[in-house]
């Protein structure tokens, strides 16, 4: 989020006008973006495993996951300790 709180001002993105896709487009193009979260989430909580076991984080200078998650990766307090919770029990699993 940028200064005046405008978060797309501070990102960059593809900007897709979806009030201009149809109906059917619009709902396909939900169903895309569900997906694609949804696979880069499973992907990062496997990558914050990792990091967590190898302790990467402390060779950029991070003396926790948690710091690293909030101040590399930019979550906020919540975001970063469930991110690594869901890490952490997933690890677990076989």
């Amino acid at each position: 989020m940028d200064k005046s709180g405008n978060f797309f001002a501070s990102h960059s993105y593809t900007h897709i006008d979806y009030s201009r896709l149809s109906d059917s487009a619009l709902l396909d193009k939900a169903r895309e973006l569900a997906s694609t979260e949804r696979a880069n989430s499973l992907e990062l909580l496997l990558c914050l495993s990792v990091i967590e076991r190898r302790g990467a984080h402390c060779g950029e200078g991070f003396p926790s996951l948690f710091e690293f998650c909030r101040a590399d990766l930019k979550y906020s307090e919540g975001e970063a300790y469930k991110r690594i919770r869901c890490a952490l029990l997933a690890s677990r699993m076989p």
